[in-house]
């Protein structure tokens, strides 16, 4: 009894293997497969989905969704999380002294099949990961699912996750199929995509009683939420230039346009790339990505993660072995099944922008200043910036939304960059952000948001990451006239203080500079280097540590010039 979803194209396949000369493919074949560590000790995963992201998230730049499948065993597929910082060397993340649990979903315990997860697909949106699922379940037998559903899973941080969410559809037909009706079409490999606060999900629909056959259709839904999902969204997608029949997908949206890695069956067994501008009117290339290999991947390629966009991708790709393994729930073997690492180009793109602050205030204007990233993250040379401002919080779904501002081309990875946005106006709220772009058109993802209110005094908040969250710092704003005559701290808020207080201050030149913070006596309770630029700042000093109470001062020094203002340290 082998699996319903892949027993009639692992059949195809054992048939067409000794007829099918290689073909030429686009990428070369992994020489052996990365190490993916699995809850069952087997390292055996099926269908991946891959997340990079630039410059990092909670310690780690790629994350993978996937479900263990050891010999080909449905009892094992459930969903988990893997991580990596090259995206070859796998591990089970950890943050702090938390490891994600392993797996994230339980699944079924025994041969019957009762219930089977599998297809994960991973998206990251406003700094949460969500992780989509779908659940077959079974009670007329182990071959025959009934009842389909897509569930989805959350984290802010890749290791605590939350409980599955039942997504809502339009229309109860959507995921009741009958695999004994004649009419019953069957629904897999769900990918879900967001842009612009629209979550789009895309799936493969074809007969029950005929997978891959000429009747299989990709289809796309819509949804407001990622939760609700109208029928009334819900779009037959076209693809020119298709090869076979599609059976399993994966789309991401990138650089401008919808991207697709879609397994074919029927012709072929090949892994083939498209490109859509709508995400429903496809363009495939009929050149295959890759073919079945030689070794560990000799049997089928299957569901694969991919980032960048072709001719520069990386691929993590599935693939079965013709060596069987023991399986106790079939006829006594199954297929291993591995991922692999294949790429080409520069895929990397610039590492995303953490760092994103003012410089300098006046009245109307702002300078904002931020660390260049480089062409491949932190290295080399970026190609160019898109930074916008808004009168509200910037989110991947309102970027494009915001006001674009020109700014001048990248340094080098590691220089301060610039910009000078004028003609704001007064007791208004204004947000900032940024990203970076490479010589291939791979983007950086949004940096963090910096926003200001201009006025006397002026505020600033800072985005606290996971949603808005603000701590403002109060100050006065430098007149129009940028010329700053001599050092001066503005304004020391709050004052009394007890954990840290807020110092704004200007400084007329570029020459280093210090902020100390000592009591009655003299005597220095911290000291610490400040931006030795010319120009208006602010900076957090943190008080929380100093054991002096009472009457301080806050003093500022640039060579041989000092200022200083009276603060309250409470108990």
């Amino acid at each position: 009894m082998f699996p319903v979803r892949r027993q009639l194209l692992i059949t195809v396949i054992g048939l067409s293997l000794s007829t099918t000369p290689a073909a030429a493919t686009l990428l070369t074949n992994a020489a052996s497969p990365d190490t993916t560590p699995t809850y069952d000790s087997s390292g055996q995963v099926v269908e991946p989905d891959v997340l990079y992201v630039p410059g990092g998230w909670h310690g780690y730049h790629y994350w993978m969704a996937v479900t263990p499948y050891t010999c080909s065993d449905e009892r094992h597929e459930n969903p988990s999380i893997l991580a990596s910082n090259n995206g070859r060397n796998w591990v089970t993340p950890t943050d702090g002294n938390t490891t994600a649990p392993a797996p994230l979903v339980p699944g079924g315990q025994n041969c019957s099949y009762a219930f089977v997860n599998n297809d994960p697909s991973i998206v990251m949106v406003d700094d949460v990961m969500y992780m989509y699922y779908m659940v077959e379940y079974r009670s007329q037998g182990p071959t025959c699912p009934d009842s389909i559903n897509v569930f989805r899973i959350s984290t802010s941080d890749g290791v605590n996750w939350s409980q599955p969410e039942n997504l809502v559809w339009g229309d109860a037909a959507f995921h009741y199929e009958h695999c004994y009706s004649s009419s019953a079409t069957y629904k897999l490999s769900q990918s879900v995509v967001y842009k612009d606060g629209t979550w789009y999900m895309w799936y493969v629909d074809y007969p029950a009683s005929a997978q891959c056959g000429s009747s299989a259709q990709i289809h796309r839904m819509s949804s407001t939420d990622g939760v609700h999902w109208p029928t009334a969204n819900n779009v037959t997608c076209t693809m020119s230039s298709q090869q076979g029949y599609p059976f399993h997908l994966t789309v991401k949206y990138y650089a401008g346009s919808y991207e697709m890695l879609y397994t074919a069956c029927g012709s072929d067994h090949n892994l083939y790339y498209a490109t859509s501008s709508n995400g429903t009117s496809w363009t495939s290339n009929t050149t295959a990505v890759l073919s079945p290999g030689s070794t560990w991947d000799d049997l089928l390629i299957y569901r694969s993660g991919f980032t960048g966009k072709y001719p520069n991708i990386a691929v993590f790709y599935n693939a079965a072995s013709t060596t069987n393994c023991t399986n106790p729930c079939s006829d006594g073997s199954g297929p291993t099944w591995h991922e692999g690492f294949a790429s080409t180009g520069d895929y990397l793109p610039p590492a995303t922008i953490h760092d994103l602050d003012f410089k300098r205030m006046t009245t109307s204007t702002v300078t904002l200043r931020w660390t260049a990233p480089g062409d491949d993250e932190n290295t080399g040379r970026a190609t160019s910036y898109s930074f916008r401002y808004y009168t509200s919080p910037i989110t991947d779904g309102n970027w494009s939304q915001a006001w674009p501002v020109t700014t001048g081309s990248p340094d080098s990875a590691g220089v301060q960059d610039t910009v000078k946005v004028t003609s704001l106006s007064q007791n208004v709220w204004y947000y900032f952000a940024i990203k970076a772009t490479d010589d291939v058109g791979n983007e950086s993802w949004l940096s963090n948001v910096a926003c200001i209110k201009l006025g006397h005094p002026f505020e600033i908040c800072e985005d606290g990451g996971g949603g808005f969250a603000m701590r403002r710092v109060f100050g006065d704003p430098e007149p129009d006239d940028p010329t700053i005559a001599s050092l001066g701290i503005r304004s020391v808020l709050p004052n009394p203080a007890r954990e840290g207080v807020d110092v704004s201050y200007a400084l007329p030149t570029g020459a280093a500079a210090t902020l100390e913070l000592i009591d009655v006596a003299g005597r220095m309770l911290r000291r610490v280097p400040v931006d030795g630029v010319a120009g208006t700042h602010v900076v957090h000093l943190d008080l929380s540590r100093v054991e002096s109470r009472g009457m301080t001062f806050v003093r500022l020094r640039q060579g041989a010039m000092t200022v200083s203002r009276p603060i309250v340290l409470l108990h």
